[in-house]
């Protein structure tokens, strides 16, 4: 089961209670009526809150194993300089010019368990973020960076609630933040997996495998 089901799952059911209440009403049964418009008031807002969460987490992908999130390739443009090619299945391309030595990728991962594994949500996430970065520390700290979103902004933010307020949302399970690096190199091609764990980076082409022996 999904958000937008539940959502109308609730809503259905809160109708019917509304239809119940008209008709006890009819048949002057007040207090049945009131009791069964309380009832409906109840799973109304339920399903609107159902609603509302369906709607802020529509960027978010479902998981259900390890999968494969995107390709990444690179070509050179100059020292420390290169354009990555981010690949979705489908395909749908998105081109970044990049700074460093390294990319890193960030995705935001969210885990339910107790009743909402019972209705069965499963793991979501969503792409963040992709990044340069540089082997020493000194140049991380002053050499220009680069960082490019991979999923457009949400007006508001459930992942950055969920995880402020996870003491009073017992049905989320984990609320965490993934990533992966390796390094940038002329002609690499890498992939991009995620699974219940998070994320994970494995090159493809030997520009690829030899850029990672190096760097190790």
């Amino acid at each position: 089961m999904t958000f937008p089901v539940l959502c109308a799952v609730l809503l259905v059911v809160a109708l019917a209670f509304f239809v119940a209440a008209s008709r006890a009403i009819f048949w002057d049964s007040y207090g049945k009526g009131a009791l069964n418009i309380l009832i409906g008031i109840v799973f109304l807002a339920a399903g609107l809150g159902a609603g509302f969460i369906a709607v802020t987490l529509a960027a978010y992908h479902r998981l259900s194993g390890e999968e494969q999130v995107a390709q990444v390739q690179f070509v050179r443009k100059g020292d420390k300089a290169y354009t990555a090619m981010f690949t979705y299945p489908g395909p749908r391309i998105q081109v970044f010019d990049m700074k460093g030595d390294d990319w890193q990728v960030d995705a935001r991962v969210l885990k339910w368990n107790g009743p909402a594994n019972l209705l069965g949500f499963t793991t979501l996430y969503r792409m963040d973020r992709i990044s340069g970065r540089y082997a020493k520390v000194e140049e991380e700290k002053t050499a220009p960076r680069t960082v490019y979103e991979l999923s457009p902004a949400d007006r508001i933010d459930t992942w950055e609630l969920a995880r402020k307020a996870k003491e009073w949302l017992p049905w989320v399970d984990a609320v965490y933040g993934s990533a992966a690096y390796l390094p940038m190199a002329d002609s690499a091609l890498y992939e991009v997996r995620i699974s219940s764990t998070g994320l994970l980076a494995r090159p493809l082409n030997d520009a690829a495998k030899k850029a990672v022996a190096s760097w190790k």
